[in-house]
């Protein structure tokens, strides 16, 4: 490689250096179309070097440069407002610049005498203009009535309800061409309006189900059903005599049970119902102790200490029906109100002589083959 050195004859003093590279296995180039071994004059070479320097150290002169547009899009979302620093108001009289110091003497505007103070006027009464009350106690007589004290606390039983009622504990329907489909001879049941649960229609609650779909009243033995507008139950010790629905409650014992078992046999054989099935459902120890939670429930729910609600007010708790001990009475779709008046009428009689209607007045709710809520009346 062959290096030549060339010096300008300018004020700057440019120094080129031009490089040949020297042997046979040199290439020309593919837009080359002067010749290699062509002598290139130094004029040239110097010329084309100062170029080279002038791009390199630049010079103050104008440019002309392409104008790029760039469009702003606003985006609302992305805008802020730059927010001053809110002004600090200057507390011209400090809490603490009022307070004195310890030890300094009292001054006369913080002295006040009583002989200053006006003369108080009092606003009470002569013992002739007061208008007296008289509260009767619990005990006397108001408008005719013994006004009572609060009855005592009814003794419930706690324990499993398995062996009050004889085995089987299930009776299916006696199935009889005949009286298939046939309408009960009772009327129906109008003491209170029967609301429906979604999704069934409000005004013929049985109407999605077909014309020989069967259905069934869940009566409530111990506990409370997962239908919140249902009335609930419990069990009484056999001692307690007084039962009946009290306190918006279904007061059992075990011996109205069996008295109510053994009516619903003599319903089933008879056939006046159409095909009426009974069964007893009894809750396992596991599962009363999961339901100890609604007995909270029903004495909140139906206690007087607990909140009102509305009369069809409905919802819908998470609480299995497994976990109450109730009697499902199976019936054609056709006899349901049928049915539901005949155990509204049924009646228990007490040791003491008593007719109890037990079922008289509560809520009770018609499901259908699956145990989804239809109605409750």
């Amino acid at each position: 490689m062959d290096d030549r050195r060339l010096v300008a004859n300018s004020s700057r003093g440019v120094i080129v250096h031009e490089f040949h590279i020297s042997g046979r296995n040199r290439s020309p180039t593919r837009n080359s179309h002067v010749h290699r071994d062509s002598p290139v004059s130094e004029a040239s070479v110097l010329q084309a070097g100062s170029k080279l320097v002038r791009e390199a150290i630049g010079e103050d002169e104008w440019k002309n440069t392409r104008l790029v547009d760039y469009k702003f899009v606003l985006n609302p979302s992305a805008c802020f407002i730059w927010a001053h620093k809110s002004p600090q108001l200057e507390n011209l009289v400090g809490g603490r610049s009022q307070i004195k110091s310890w030890g300094e003497k009292v001054t006369d505007e913080e002295i006040f005498r009583l002989n200053d103070l006006e003369e108080f006027q009092h606003t009470v009464q002569s013992n002739q203009s007061i208008h007296t009350t008289v509260v009767k106690r619990r005990h006397e007589v108001a408008n005719g009535v013994d006004v009572l004290p609060p009855s005592k606390k009814r003794r419930l039983f706690t324990g499993s309800l398995h062996g009050v009622i004889s085995q089987p504990l299930f009776h299916s329907s006696t199935f009889k061409t005949t009286t298939r489909g046939q309408k009960a001879s009772f009327p129906d049941y109008r003491k209170s309006q029967s609301i429906a649960i979604p999704p069934y229609n409000e005004g013929q609650p049985c109407r999605p189900l077909s014309s020989y779909a069967r259905t069934a009243w869940i009566i409530p033995i111990r506990g409370i059903l997962p239908w919140s507008a249902c009335t609930p139950a419990v069990v009484l010790e056999d001692d307690e005599d007084s039962l009946g629905k009290e306190g918006n409650r279904i007061q059992w014992t075990k011996t109205a049970l069996q008295s109510f078992w053994t009516f619903l046999l003599s319903a089933r054989a008879g056939g006046q119902l159409g095909q009426v099935g009974i069964s007893f459902h009894v809750a396992n120890s596991r599962e009363r102790e999961a339901s100890m939670s609604t007995d909270v429930i029903i004495n909140e729910q139906y206690s007087g200490s607990g909140p009102g609600r509305g009369k069809n007010e409905l919802q819908v708790w998470n609480i299995p029906l497994s976990c109450a001990d109730y009697v499902k009475v199976y019936h054609e779709a056709n006899n349901a109100m049928a049915l539901r008046n005949v155990l509204d009428a049924w009646a228990y009689r007490s040791p003491s002589g008593r007719k109890v209607r037990v079922l008289m007045g509560s809520k009770l709710a018609l499901v259908d083959e699956r145990s989804k809520g239809i109605s409750f009346s």
